[in-house]
């Protein structure tokens, strides 16, 4: 995984689970299924608070060294394929349960902040050398600066996965 393709990704899904905003859940999905407004809400929630974390951390950084330009990023490959039952095995996160009641705008103008922050964290990642920094994901474990970047986009996916078979229900 490097800068490229990590964008590459996050674009990706984050177009595809767009796509989805406008469904209606059929009468036969999950009792406690969300509705794609609640699932793209509770995606920006979570990547906002990881982007807060994220930023702490690399306030931090102004020792770290220069990154070496064209170099992978240093991501745990397990990470990128996370399991579906293990990430759905706990209730949300704190600061993290969706608002019923979220508008449209309200989403668009949490993405627009969302979408900055993730830039300029990428960018500080593609300049200085980020590996030694992270925290611990409740699940998923120690991850570094890189790896938590990538697992915001995984967490995503799998939200956008199970938004999809919810929709077929």
């Amino acid at each position: 995984m490097d800068y490229a393709k990590w964008l590459e990704e996050r674009t990706a899904v984050r177009r595809s689970l767009k796509a989805l905003l406008a469904r209606l859940l059929p009468a036969g999905a999950r009792n406690e299924a969300w509705t794609p407004a609640q699932v793209f809400h509770h995606v920006l929630l979570a990547n906002l608070g990881s982007w807060n974390l994220l930023e702490r951390l690399a306030a931090k950084a102004s020792k770290a060294p220069p990154r070496t330009a064209g170099l992978e990023w240093p991501v745990r490959p397990e990470l990128l394929v996370f399991p579906e039952q293990t990430a759905f095995s706990v209730e949300a996160f704190s600061g993290t349960a969706p608002d019923k009641g979220v508008t449209l705008a309200e989403l668009e103008e949490m993405e627009s902040a969302e979408n900055e922050q993730a830039s300029v964290l990428a960018r500080s990642a593609e300049s200085l050398d980020l590996s030694r920094l992270g925290f611990r994901h409740p699940l998923a474990g120690a991850m570094n600066f890189y790896e938590w970047l990538c697992f915001c986009t995984v967490h995503e996916k799998l939200h956008w996965q199970r938004l999809v078979a919810d929709l077929k229900a």
